[in-house]
């Protein structure tokens, strides 16, 4: 009996502590994101691609984000998101769209200097292709204003990147012809400097 009751207690402690587990484990992010809701899975290798550039003359790092996923065999996307923050400020944090297309100008760096961080819409982008026809299905870039990426530095390389909003997809005149939804809360290893 004394048995019995030890094993209850031990399989009832082990289901607590794996339901806990899971619990936290959904804060972080997953492996899977959105693109004009089709759903990509990031591979566990190159998945993730990070860039970083330090600007000194202007008081600044640059920090590239590339996420990259398969839709089964038939469709590849990325999604890139182009960061800048102070030196001081560490690289994790809630970036702001910056809504200008010069990635050197003045505005950027006084952006950055009163907000520490932001990320620059302009140079951000996305693009879907059709693996088996080379097709670009959807290319935008720029985010909308109204959303914010956010980074988490988990050590080792990895990094959570969440976002929800949408890219803007323009035409030769640079007129607003649409847009492409993203949801993204993916936590992978990165690979680049």
């Amino acid at each position: 009996m004394k048995q019995l009751t030890k094993s209850i207690l031990f399989l009832s402690f082990a289901v607590l502590l794996f339901s806990c587990s899971s619990d936290d484990s959904s804060s972080s992010g997953g492996t899977t994101f959105k693109v004009n809701n089709e759903t990509f899975t990031i591979q566990p290798s190159g998945g993730i691609i990070l860039l970083t550039q330090n600007i000194p003359a202007q008081n600044m790092v640059r920090t590239s984000f590339t996420v990259s996923g398969l839709k089964g065999t038939s469709k590849t996307a990325s999604v890139s998101f182009d960061l800048f923050r102070k030196p001081t400020e560490s690289i994790s944090g809630t970036y702001t769209i910056y809504d200008t297309d010069d990635a050197g100008s003045d505005d950027m760096e006084t952006f950055i200097q009163t907000n520490n961080r932001g990320c620059l819409g302009w140079t951000s982008s996305l693009q879907v292709v059709n693996i088996m026809s080379q097709q670009i299905e959807n290319d935008a870039n720029n985010p909308t204003t109204a959303a914010t990426i956010t980074i988490t530095d988990n050590g080792n390389n990895s990094y959570t990147i969440q976002y929800t909003g949408s890219y803007r997809k323009y035409d030769d005149n640079f007129v607003v012809t649409g847009t492409v939804p993203v949801e993204m809360n993916v936590t992978g290893t990165a690979v680049g400097n």
